[in-house]
């Protein structure tokens, strides 16, 4: 008897927290559902034969620190009630996962500048966001670090003077877009 008030007692005090594989969850009207349910408690995936968490879920709302993985990238950054925000990074997924952007995020919006890198770590782009929409000059490199193109974005769309390079350098082209 006091065996079990002392492990009732434990689960109590450490919580007992739910915890499910991402794979046994659907993705509904940007919530995660269980059994058509909105879904609370930790998320993990199995990776290599290792259950890696991924973040937690709350009204089937991602919140917290997340990591989200993709094929190529795993993402890491905050959400708020579903949504991202704040400073996000990606990660090539190598061994010594090398940055492959940084950028930030508002009410799940892209704002402020993004820079993408290459898996040796060198610029590949850099820009900025307003509202989710590429804004200004932008500028895209070789992995080479040589600069490929380079113009202005207003609103999304690419407007005036864009400038193409070759990869050792010399002009290309040059291209006018009108808004």
């Amino acid at each position: 008897m006091k065996k079990n008030f002392f492990f009732v007692s434990l689960l109590l005090l450490t919580g007992c927290e739910r915890s499910i594989d991402i794979k046994n969850l659907s993705e509904i009207n940007n919530h995660l559902m269980s059994n058509n349910k909105n879904y609370n408690g930790s998320v993990y995936q199995q990776t290599a034969g290792r259950k890696v968490t991924l973040g937690k879920v709350k009204n089937g709302k991602k919140i917290g620190i997340w990591f989200d993985t993709g094929p190529i990238l795993v993402h890491r950054g905050q959400y708020d009630d579903g949504k991202r925000n704040g400073i996000w990074n990606g990660r090539y997924r190598t061994v010594d996962q090398p940055l492959g952007y940084t950028g930030e995020y508002k009410d799940d919006l892209k704002v402020g500048e993004w820079k993408g890198f290459s898996k040796k770590g060198k610029l590949l782009y850099v820009g900025k966001f307003i509202n989710g929409l590429k804004d200004s000059t932008w500028k895209y490199w070789y992995e080479n670090g040589i600069l490929s193109d380079s113009g202005k974005y207003k609103d999304g769309i690419e407007v005036g003077s864009w400038k193409y390079y070759k990869e050792d350098g010399s002009f290309e082209k040059e291209k006018f877009y009108i808004q």
